[in-house]
């Protein structure tokens, strides 16, 4: 039988990335200004469009309006104590 190893730390890697600016500026707008497609969402970018992209995005966060930002994905490689998993598992997204 091997012997039980303690941990205290924890490791957290990021594996993959899918997430874009674009993709939240999508989902918020779909809402307001009903359905079209993700290029037409992101074509004529002027500086005043960038202007008005950042605005929203901060309206969001600032008002807390998160379900835009669910359409990003993020995939972790996590090594914890167990105990601490457990809960990391409870209450994930």
């Amino acid at each position: 039988m091997s012997d039980v190893i303690f941990r205290s730390d924890v490791t957290v890697e990021l594996v993959r990335a899918n997430a874009s600016d674009q993709d939240v500026l999508f989902a918020a707008r779909v809402s307001t200004q009903g359905e079209q497609s993700l290029e037409a969402a992101t074509a004529n970018k002027d500086a005043e469009t960038d202007k008005r992209d950042r605005g929203l995005i901060n309206y969001l966060m600032r008002d807390r309006h998160g379900s835009p930002f669910e359409h990003n994905s993020m995939t972790f490689y996590v090594q914890a104590p167990i105990f601490v998993f457990r809960e990391f598992m409870r209450h994930r997204i």
